[in-house]
């Protein structure tokens, strides 16, 4: 067993970690409490304030980031292990894992790649828009 696989098995680990910490964090939000309406304004608002304070959104957003490079390294780490053991069996896998590589590895790039031909002046504006956003191709969209 090679580094890709500790690497992913820890971050898919992590991601569950973060998420089931962000869960009670979001639980405790929206938890109903025995108080006045004025209370429980104060109350909700000082639990927003804290769940901005502590960038619980960017801890939302980093775990299907997270959770796609686990499974990209479980792959490759595969991949690796199954060429240094056995050709006939690493070739159909290969081909078969490809596939949701590219997949993993276009698609943030899609809706960066229409955002910028949008933005072309020779271009219709009925396009069609990419019916998906995601963060890391509106990280690279910045």
């Amino acid at each position: 067993i090679n580094a890709l696989w500790f690497i992913s098995l820890v971050l898919s680990l992590s991601s569950a970690l973060v998420g089931i910490v962000c869960v009670q964090w979001i639980r405790q939000y929206i938890q109903e409490h025995d108080l006045t309406a004025t209370q429980w304004l104060k109350q909700r608002q000082i639990l927003c304030d804290g769940l901005e304070a502590w960038h619980v959104r960017l801890f939302i957003v980093s775990l299907p980031v997270m959770l796609q490079l686990a499974v990209a390294l479980f792959f490759v780490g595969m991949l690796v292990f199954l060429w240094n053991m056995n050709l006939s069996v690493a070739l159909p896998v290969t081909i078969v894992t490809i596939v949701p590589l590219i997949f993993l590895l276009v698609t943030p790039f899609i809706p960066v790649l229409q955002t910028l031909y949008a933005r072309h002046p020779f271009t219709f504006r009925d396009h069609n828009l990419c019916p998906y956003k995601t963060h890391q191709g509106l990280l690279l969209s910045k």
